[in-house]
């Protein structure tokens, strides 16, 4: 019964979403500078078209986007924080704060991804360090710079008897700035998100990757980040709270964070439930982790206000020529004589 709940629900916010755009696609205008105007004249981020001879909305102007807009922002131009040091774009937050988990068992080594919460403090799920040997788990990333070990400190699990799929690692000396959780107060149906993590699929091919495993302390895969909306939030067995969103992840996501287009974290990604036509990805909610985090080291900063986020105005694209417009004459051959 619980599993039809969800797959209605998941269908009810596709239908929503196949409409919304439909209604854009149906009104929306190509300009002749590429930018693509929604029929309320504002572009898919839900700004006013680029007008550069107005200040306001000069190329690099940061301005309000809308908090769900047709497609999700660019996290490179979506800016988190508000002045000075503490702003930077969403794709620099995620990159300081997402870390790989490698983990050493009697199997042989496997990996997953974690994220900061708070000083020395990462989150990933049990089933990521699950059968960890003594010493046997790592961390790292760009900001890291070097491989860094990691103890367990407190774990949830396993999922299918207890419904909590987390764990804490401790990191001794760490100093990377920690993610903010939010605790929505209301539903985020149909918003956007975005997923970091290191899935192995690519990781596979990764020379960074494989340099690592062949020693190299300080070779450093990059995160893959991945966007898409929320389809629907659902309790499973009476208790647990999921996120089921459309940005894909695959295994080696496990443990990473979902992420507002504030920066904020309101779910961490467990598992995928491929299906005939289409896979769900399972996000345990932040309200869940706040609880587990309850009487640990970490303390991390809970934030309830809505996101509102702030983007950069792109750059302004040069006008595209008519088709009847001749070619353009070429160069001389520098590389001839001259007659």
């Amino acid at each position: 019964a619980e599993a039809v709940r969800l797959a209605e629900n998941v269908n009810q916010s596709l239908r929503e979403r196949i409409d919304e755009l439909q209604r854009g696609l149906e009104g929306a205008v190509c300009e002749a500078d590429g930018t693509l105007l929604m029929p309320d004249g504002v572009t898919i981020e839900g700004m006013l078209p680029p007008a550069p001879d107005t200040q306001r909305e000069a190329q690099g102007r940061r301005i309000a986007a809308a908090p769900s807009s047709i497609l999700p922002g660019d996290a490179m131009r979506l800016v988190v924080g508000r002045t000075g040091t503490d702003r930077a774009s969403l794709m620099d937050v995620i990159e300081q704060r997402t870390v790989l988990v490698m983990v050493r068992t009697e199997r042989g080594i496997s990996s997953g991804t974690g994220f900061v919460v708070g000083p020395g403090a990462i989150v990933t799920n049990d089933h990521v360090v699950e059968g960890a040997l003594d010493d046997g788990i790592i961390v790292i990333n760009a900001a890291l710079g070097d491989v860094q070990p990691a103890r367990v400190v407190k774990t949830s699990g396993a999922f299918a008897q207890t419904g909590g799929d987390f764990a804490l690692l401790s990191v001794e000396g760490m100093n990377l700035p920690p993610f903010t959780l939010y605790l929505p107060e209301t539903s985020m149906k149909l918003r956007e998100v975005y997923a970091a993590g290191y899935p192995g699929d690519l990781l596979a091919t990764d020379e960074q990757f494989a340099a690592l495993r062949a020693g190299a302390r300080d070779a450093v895969p990059e995160p893959t980040i991945t966007d898409g909306m929320i389809n629907t939030e659902q309790t499973l067995a009476g208790a647990v709270r999921v996120v089921v969103h459309s940005a894909p992840i695959s295994r080696g996501n496990s443990g990473g964070p979902l992420i507002d287009a504030c920066g904020r974290v309101i779910g961490v990604n467990t598992f995928v439930h491929k299906g005939a036509l289409q896979n769900l990805n399972f996000a345990l909610s932040s309200a869940d982790l706040v609880a587990f985090l309850r009487d640990t080291p970490a303390i991390p900063t809970i934030v309830t206000q809505a996101c509102v986020p702030d983007i950069l105005r792109p750059s302004v694209r040069a006008a595209i020529a008519p088709p009847d417009t001749p070619p353009a004459r070429l160069l001389p051959d520098l590389t001839r004589p001259a007659p």
